[in-house]
């Protein structure tokens, strides 16, 4: 109901339970215009509009305006004396202020559903750009992948360059397919990249015009809150870009040097420690995203571990019949115990995939390269060290499965 509509609701039950009109003698009252069919009239524009400086200007203007009628109807009161009339005018003042009440809660309902929306807005755009994430994410490494080729390519050139020419002129010519699908990739990731950006700076641009939502969402650091993930994603995607254009660089650096092998008079031994060096960072690399994907394994059992030991406590207090909180915590332990060695082998599976395509580019390396060069031998064996360390991390995986046999047969028990 509109609040003109309440409002004269309750003038005309004023004026039913008063019995007559206040004194004619004073001012007219009633005759006279209140000025709060105007100021209802404002509480339903402002509401409409939902602007939080017209409702401010709405409600103010409600509150004096009311407040001014009230003392002409009092000073009415005073001069006709009736009781009828002063408890019709009480009930009229508790209805004037039950439809500001009402307003306000309108007011604070509505900016509260605006402010979930935006909410909601928020997370459709972090959806988005994780989506676009994983979609760069897999364009990289694809380009990776065409990177090593042309690593394994140039090795070959420099390799063979100085005993056999022509095969090297022909390895050398296989670079061009994936130097062009590096640039390719890196093409599309940079546009990819662009319209995020936009996509980014564009939604963020019309949240922040919402203040009065964000206030409701709790000020400034909530909305920053909410607004951190995409915040990241499209700082990540932007790192993805840059990590393909730096591909770009890195591959006409090695269609250089193959061409520089072939003209003779290359230091290939330089160039296969060099190599040597970065294979022993990519090493690195993979080597410690397989160690968080086992520090997630651990983190994943020491909280089931942990949940199922204080449901333990609480059965010790009261019995596990009688209680269907702890009864459905144990279902839910059950699953959680299936799951995490599924988990824990397709991890190990992960594992084994980094192993064999390191071990399979390892072999590709001329490995007279360490032959009488303490440098390079080094490398090799830091290469080899870290190699071996994927194996303790599968091994701390089959531990951390025994664990969870243990923990099912404790939950088998009950």
């Amino acid at each position: 109901m509109a609040y003109l509509d309440s409002w004269k609701i309750c003038k005309r039950t004023f004026e039913g339970k008063a019995g007559k009109k206040p004194s004619e003698k004073f001012l007219l009252v009633f005759r006279k215009s209140s000025g709060m069919e105007d100021v209802a009239k404002g509480l339903d524009t402002a509401l409409q509009k939902l602007d939080p400086k017209e409702i401010d200007k709405a409600t103010t203007k409600y509150r004096i305006t009311s407040s001014n009628y009230r003392n002409l109807l009092e000073a009415a009161s005073r001069q006709d004396k009736g009781e009828n009339y002063n408890a019709a005018l009480t009930e009229l003042d508790r209805g004037m202020d039950r439809i500001l009440a009402d307003f306000l809660a309108a007011a604070d309902d509505r900016f509260r559903t605006k402010a979930d929306n935006l909410l909601a807005d928020v997370e459709k755009l972090r959806r988005s750009l994780e989506e676009q994430f994983y979609s760069v994410s897999a364009s990289v490494v694809e380009a990776k992948t065409a990177y090593e080729e042309c690593g394994k390519i140039t090795r070959t050139v420099v390799s063979i360059a100085s005993h056999n020419a022509a095969g090297a002129k022909k390895a050398a010519a296989g670079l061009s397919a994936p130097c062009k699908t590096i640039s390719t990739i890196a093409g599309r990731v940079a546009k990819s990249d662009a319209a995020a950006r936009k996509q980014y700076d564009g939604s963020l641009k019309e949240f922040k015009k919402s203040k009065h939502l964000i206030d409701l969402l709790g000020g400034e650091k909530t909305f920053e809150y909410a607004t951190n993930k995409p915040y990241n994603l499209v700082n990540n995607i932007e790192d993805k870009s840059h990590e393909t254009q730096e591909l770009v660089s890195k591959s006409k650096a090695l269609v250089v040097t193959a061409a520089a092998a072939l003209k003779g008079g290359f230091d290939s031994k330089q160039f296969m420690q060099d190599s040597l060096g970065m294979f022993l960072e990519r090493v690195h690399r993979d080597a410690a995203s397989c160690h968080q994907m086992v520090l997630d394994r651990e983190h994943e059992f020491g909280e089931l571990n942990f949940a199922f030991m204080n449901a333990e406590e609480q059965r010790g207090k009261r019995a596990v019949a009688s209680d269907k909180l702890v009864t459905e915590s144990y279902g839910k332990f059950e699953k959680a115990s299936f799951d995490g060695p599924r988990n824990i082998a397709e991890t190990i599976s992960k594992i084994e995939e980094v192993q064999e395509r390191l071990d399979r580019d390892f072999k590709g390396y001329d490995r007279t390269v360490i032959k009488g060069n303490k440098e390079a031998q080094s490398l090799y064996d830091d290469i080899c060290d870290a190699s071996y360390e994927l194996n303790t991390a599968k091994d701390t995986l089959k531990e951390l499965t025994k664990k969870y046999v243990k923990l099912s047969g404790k939950l088998k028990a009950k």
